[in-house]
């Protein structure tokens, strides 16, 4: 397993593939910084499945690649735990961050 880094849900990886410029910026600043990416088997399945589904092969391999650099974390008990305490803020209900 890979040092942990920023988990990455469907729809910003949907930016990722698309090549959004705003989002590649931030993703190449964020690759830079040595850390690495990771994406829920979740997320791995409906990329996938929109990507197979549309028959697109160039992508099917661009993000194969990505996964492979990449921490796929696998459905379990604790991944649905850490994945709720990434996306809950760090600050109370009601609170600004």
């Amino acid at each position: 397993m890979r040092a942990e880094g920023v988990l990455l849900d469907t729809d910003t990886f949907s930016y990722i593939m698309r090549r959004d410029p705003a989002v590649i910026a931030r993703a190449r600043e964020y690759r830079q910084t040595g850390r690495t990416y990771a994406l829920s088997m979740i997320s791995r399945y409906e990329v996938l499945s929109g990507l197979m589904w549309r028959g697109a092969e160039r992508q099917l391999e661009r993000f194969d690649r990505f996964c492979d650099l990449s921490n796929v974390l696998p459905l379990t008990e604790d991944v649905a735990v850490r994945a709720a305490r990434i996306s809950t803020p760090s600050c109370a209900p009601g609170e600004s961050s």
